[in-house]
């Protein structure tokens, strides 16, 4: 997917203070370049100023599609990505994305375009109102590499989400790019990006619509929200501790190696899935069973799986890694 902003003649209308109509900003503030100045053009590039200037005509969102997350099916077009294009003054929305079907089915790319509303389009500006170039250093995992480009009728500027600034690379790093994900995605599907699908219990668990009906049957009960969908997943004590027993064994079981590129590491950061290492081999059946447990650790450092005499092992790494959890994480993997 190309984020090459060509655009005709008639799209060429740019973005103003007032929104090009006489409407003020949804957020009563005026768009501006460096400085934080009304009817400045200049594209941001210093921390604390935000990218939507005066004059701009396009954005461009492209997600990679990498981070943790299910392997794509054989004879699949896609592996997660998508790309949302913006015209500001005619309103087209265009995108393309991965959608990932249901069970074994291949993942193939989907494409659409339409014109929004006055409505949608102020949510739109409010999002990217709030994305800010920022200088902070951030050590994710987990989530995909995100981008986002912005087009004047002089220049054009790409940002990356900061999730990932330690990595270093040259575009600038923005703050608050999820934001313009959720709107953009939501008008091209209905559903934001990463939410195509109801939350459904790991592996071994049984699903409950509320906490009391879980605690009423005894089990071990956690709760799981994706997208503003909660349910509550229970488990037994004994069924917690053959989960538990399952997943060690497998891993005792798939941990020889030869090279350090025989082996892998598996974990998310929380709720139950502290690190191991693993025969890369085998590491998508070990997270399945690493995230059918009950319990586990949140583990602060970061590591990288190597083969030390013949088996597959953890050693920790610095936190500027792309490996394990950041140390100051605290929240969900893959999360601001």
């Amino acid at each position: 997917m190309s984020v090459g902003l060509a655009l005709g003649a008639c799209d060429a209308e740019v973005h103003d203070a007032n929104d090009g109509v006489g409407h003020p900003p949804p957020d009563g503030g005026q768009d501006a370049g460096r400085d934080g100045s009304a009817g400045g053009t200049e594209l941001a590039d210093r921390p604390g100023e935000r990218i939507l200037v005066d004059g701009t005509l396009a954005i461009v969102l492209t997600d990679d599609g990498s981070g943790y997350g299910p392997t794509p099916p054989p004879d699949s077009s896609c592996h997660g990505e998508a790309e949302y294009r913006y015209v500001l003054g005619s309103r087209e929305l265009s995108w393309t994305e991965c959608a990932t079907g249901n069970g074994s089915q291949p993942w193939d790319e989907v494409s659409g375009a339409r014109t929004i509303d006055d409505a949608d389009h102020d949510r739109v500006l409010a999002a990217l109102r709030a994305v800010v170039v920022t200088s902070e250093e951030r050590c994710g995992v987990d989530k995909p590499v995100r981008t986002i480009a912005v087009k004047t009728a002089d220049a054009e500027q790409l940002y990356t989400d900061s999730f990932y600034s330690c990595r270093g690379d040259a575009a600038p790093y923005v703050d608050g790019i999820d934001g313009v994900f959720i709107e953009l995605s939501s008008l091209a599907s209905d559903t934001p990006l990463g939410c195509h699908a109801e939350p459904v219990c790991p592996l071994g668990r049984t699903q409950f619509e509320s906490r009391s009906e879980c605690d009423a049957g005894g089990w071990d009960c956690e709760q799981m929200t994706l997208c503003g969908s909660t349910i509550w997943c229970g488990m037994t004590d004994a069924d917690c501790d053959y989960a538990q027993q399952v997943y060690e064994d497998f891993l005792a079981a798939n941990d020889a190696c030869t090279i350090d590129a025989d082996c892998a590491v598996i974990g998310d950061c929380c709720p139950n899935a502290d690190f191991a290492a693993i025969r890369a081999d085998a590491a998508t059946e070990g997270r399945e069973l690493q995230n059918a447990r009950c319990g586990g650790a949140c583990d602060g450092p970061t590591y990288e799986a190597y083969c030390n005499a013949g088996t597959c092992a953890l050693r920790q790494q610095p936190p500027s890694t792309e490996y394990g959890c950041p140390p100051l994480w605290d929240g969900d993997a893959g999360a601001e």
